[in-house]
Formats: structure tokens, C-alpha cells, sequence
């Protein structure tokens, strides 16, 4: 299923001024929620997000999403904010073996058990893909539980040049 680009990026923006609101302006050295508590309360802002999604969307007359639908737009949102954006549903897939990325849009996966296809563009231009690549969610291989422990490392190349996490 495809998200609807655009309001991923408005429900992100959304829910990261939600975030920023509710970081305190702390003394140096004293840190605002930890990582898995800002998870939590973006997950809560995300949904919230929907929630007022679905109001504008019915008092507008227009279709609300499907569950389904919901779900897939809820996951890409947190994808946005706290992990890879894009390309993490192509990392959390077990049965990927292998990502060529020549640029944004032209994306091949090899899967375990041999086949080849073209997947969904990973950014919307080759200097966001760039970017991405070049940032690693936080908590990368540190062994926690948002680190990827079947793929101990990443190796990405952009139009910028090679980008690698641990």
C-alpha cells in the first residue's frame, strides 16, 4: 500500500512541534524525555494527529481513511520521525538481502530467496535519499531494541558519496 506522501510530511511536522513543545528548556547536561519515552509520546501525538485527521476529513465531506489505511500512514509518520523514513520498511523486512539505490527513485531489491524487484522510491529527491542514508536512527547498533541485529551494518552509497553506520 502507498502513503500519501504530502501528509506524511504535514502529520510529521505535526507532531514534531508537539515534540519540541514538550521538551523543557533544561539546564546543560540535563536531558528532556529519553528515547523511549519520546517514542511513546510521539506514537500518542501520531495518533492524536489521525485522530484530528479524520474530524477535518468528515467535516469536509471527504472520505475518511480505511483502518488499514491509518495504519500504514501511522507507521510511515513514526518512520519520518524516529527511524530511517522510507527505506525502513524495506530494513525491518527479513526477507530483503539487499538494497541498490541509484539515487531516490530507482530502488532494487534482492530478496533471500533469489527474486529481484523494484521497490517505491526512498525520498522524494536525491539529496534528501542522501541525507537519510547518511544519518542512522538513533539507537543504530548500540543492541537496543530498535537496533537492526540481523544486519550488523549498513553501507549506503548516494550522489554525495558512501555513507556507513556500525
Amino acid at each position: 500500500m502507498t502513503v500519501d506522501i504530502g501528509l506524511v510530511g504535514e502529520l510529521r511536522a505535526e507532531v514534531l512541534a508537539g515534540l519540541s513543545a514538550r521538551q523543557p528548556s533544561l539546564p546543560e547536561g540535563r536531558g528532556g524525555l529519553g528515547g523511549g519515552d519520546e517514542q511513546a509520546y510521539g506514537r500518542q501525538l501520531i495518533s492524536e494527529a489521525l485522530d484530528r485527521h479524520a474530524r477535518r476529513a468528515v467535516t469536509a465531506g471527504a472520505a475518511v481513511l480505511s483502518a488499514t489505511a491509518e495504519d500504514e500512514l501511522s507507521r510511515a509518520v513514526f518512520d519520518a520521525l524516529f527511524r530511517m523514513d522510507r527505506p525502513q520498511r524495506l530494513l525491518d523486512d527479513l526477507d530483503v538481502e539487499n538494497i541498490n539505490a541509484n539515487g531516490c527513485d530507482q530502488v532494487w531489491v534482492r530478496y533471500a530467496d533469489g527474486r529481484r524487484a523494484r521497490a517505491e522510491p526512498i525520498a522524494d529527491s536525491d539529496r534528501v535519499s542522501s541525507t537519510c542514508s547518511a544519518r542512522p536512527p538513533p539507537g543504530w547498533g548500540s543492541g537496543n531494541a530498535d537496533s537492526i541485529s540481523a544486519r550488523p551494518g549498513c553501507r549506503c552509497s548516494s550522489p554525495t558519496g558512501p555513507a556507513s553506520s556500525p
